[in-house]
């Protein structure tokens, strides 16, 4: 089944509509997760200004995936 959610874009305000587990493709990337927690994030990318961001809880909007408190780890597929 899929799952969508609004999101807004912390960097243009743009609304646009999410896939969850609709990931970036390829032989290796990135999860994030808050540092606190352990927590992983969902990962989104503005389909208007070409924005990375990750999206914490429930929240709508997206946050910086370079801000403090947010651990990125390298991923490699198979």
């Amino acid at each position: 089944m899929y799952h969508f959610r609004d999101v807004i874009c912390y960097k243009c305000k743009h609304k646009f509509l999410h896939m969850k587990d609709c990931g970036p493709v390829g032989s290796e990337f990135y999860e994030y997760y808050l540092e606190n927690k352990d927590e992983l994030l969902v990962y989104a990318t503005c389909p208007k200004c070409s924005a990375e961001m990750v999206l914490i809880g429930e929240s709508h909007i997206g946050v910086d995936p370079n801000s403090d408190g947010i651990k990125k780890e390298r991923v490699h597929g198979i």
